[in-house]
């Protein structure tokens, strides 16, 4: 027998097949588009995602030669934030709104200076931003009522597949963190009173499952539409921060954790609730008991690199031919000696929210003379986001009350891991080891696991973790290379901190 797990990212649909001594089977993957009919929107066509995911599940036992009846449980993993809303047919009622999406900025503005942000951070452990679940339910009040009025249930990325599959409505604490109670893990009416929603919008949302739970089985529809065996088991799944850790074996209190993705994830597991004063870290349950994982999440990564090879780089695209792009770009920035000859690079293509929440912050090369080449640009977005990660673990080190030296480890994963020397400038930039498990998708692999979990395959999560997850590499730091970024590293925020005031000025001639 096997688990599958599923993994619903900003970008595309994971699936992934393994043993039930966590053997990866088989992986497949399909593409998901982002559509932005609006500066700062960003929404995707909900039909679409299932459609991929039907696909990918599809794909997945092709490959793996595996019938769907040998299937033994299934679990889900998905992008947070966003508004997933279905009608009471179960149809979309509108676009999902996801969490790139900024149309609720002004929202969020407003609550800042009303001091309320500070009262749901209390509460939920949470730092507002304008795709929170909540943020969105008070835009849609005020800008697209009959959306509401329409709509039976608010949901996340991964529930709408989940609903697909079952027909049955149901999330998990770690995925509505902007919406419940951090210390009792209910939905807070408190948090609807501070942001003035409804009453009767509160009941939009579906009942609180753990994510190590089942919640539902394959129903008939989905069955014959993914070769699926009907009744087989779905766990309520998490969200796919928490279950990417899961996968990368992350469940020991004070663990640190990076997702170099579409996003930039930079967490550390806890066995308490740990609060920021300053409200730029965020606290939220694991997708395993008695776990929270403190969260400062950059809007942007990896899209980073791929931006600027899209619009620069097209010669590249045209060399690789079928070789991989992104192994030129390695062996071109591992060619240019370390601080990119002078430039820095603010990878906040799309705002930021971590570790400050700007709207308006926007990317930025500084220090650009007559003599630079494309090359130290690629090297620049390499180590910007070095920076990046670094800024936002010291939020999380200072909380801990945790020293950055080469001797402590963070486990990195996503698209950035599979870059060696990405993977070495992160170690150099933040003097530290960077351990890269084994297996590319470990948000499937997380949900995996916990649907064995659900089934009693594992008798708890560390059994499971020692089954799944084994080390591939490990990085670490060049005390040289790090002596000059940490000097870099301070120019870096002062830079930023000097464009504050202009980027809010910028966005009025953007927008």
């Amino acid at each position: 027998m096997f688990l599958m797990g599923i993994d619903a990212g900003t970008t595309s649909i994971k699936v992934g097949i393994y043993s039930t001594t966590g053997e990866t089977i088989a992986i497949s993957s399909e593409r998901i588009s982002i559509e932005t009919p609006k500066v700062g929107w960003a929404e995707e066509d909900m039909l679409d995602v299932w459609n991929a995911t039907k696909s990918a599940i599809k794909c997945a036992l092709k490959k793996s030669k595996i019938r769907g009846e040998e299937i033994l449980a299934i679990g889900l993993s998905g992008q947070g934030g966003g508004a997933w809303l279905v009608d009471g047919k179960g149809s979309p009622v509108r676009k999902a709104i996801i969490w790139l999406d900024l149309r609720a900025s002004n929202l969020v503005e407003k609550l800042k200076e009303s001091q309320k942000d500070k009262e749901l951070y209390e509460i939920t452990g949470w730092r507002i931003f304008p795709s929170s679940g909540p943020i969105l339910l008070k835009w849609l009040q005020e800008n697209e009522p009959t959306t509401l009025e329409k709509a039976k249930y608010f949901l996340r990325c991964k529930d709408w597949i989940k609903f697909c599959l079952t027909g049955s409505s149901s999330t998990d604490p770690s995925y509505m963190i902007s919406e419940i109670n951090i210390k009792t893990n209910k939905y807070s009416e408190e948090v609807f009173e501070i942001l003035g929603i409804k009453k009767e919008y509160i009941g939009l949302f579906p009942q609180l499952i753990p994510a190590w739970k089942i919640a539902g089985t394959v129903n008939s529809i989905a069955a014959k539409e993914t070769g699926l065996k009907e009744g087989t088991p779905v766990s309520s799944g998490g969200y796919d921060v928490c279950s990417c850790a899961l996968g990368a074996g992350v469940i020991n209190n004070k663990q640190l954790f990076a997702i170099i993705g579409t996003a930039g994830i930079y967490a550390a597991v806890v066995d308490h609730p740990i609060f920021d004063p300053n409200q730029q870290v965020s606290v939220n349950l694991h997708v395993i008991p008695d776990r929270y994982v403190l969260n400062c999440q950059s809007m942007t990564a990896t899209p980073n690199l791929d931006w600027f090879i899209n619009e620069f780089c097209k010669d590249l695209i045209t060399k690789a031919g079928d070789k991989n792009v992104y192994k030129i770009c390695d062996s071109i920035v591992s060619e240019v000696p370390p601080g990119a000859g002078g430039i820095l690079y603010h990878p906040y293509l799309q705002g930021e929210i971590g570790p400050f929440v700007k709207a308006s912050a926007r990317a930025t090369f500084t220090g650009l003379s007559l003599w630079h080449k494309r090359d130290h640009l690629l090297r620049a977005i390499y180590e910007g986001v070095g920076f990046s990660m670094l800024d936002n673990f010291q939020k999380i080190n200072e909380l801990l009350f945790l020293d950055i030296k080469p001797k402590r480890e963070i486990t990195v994963v996503g698209g950035g891991a599979q870059s060696d020397i990405w993977l070495q400038i992160l170690a150099d930039i933040n003097n530290t080891m960077i351990v890269v498990p084994e297996g590319k998708e470990l948000g499937c692999k997380g949900a995996a696991i916990n649907a064995g979990i659900a089934v009693d395959l594992y008798k708890n999560h560390e059994e499971a973790v020692k089954n799944f997850v084994k080390i591939q590499k490990i990085y670490k730091p060049n005390e040289k290379n790090f002596i000059l970024y940490d000097k870099m590293f301070r120019i870096y925020q002062e830079v930023y901190k000097g464009l504050w005031d202009a980027w809010d000025k910028l966005a009025l001639m953007q927008y």
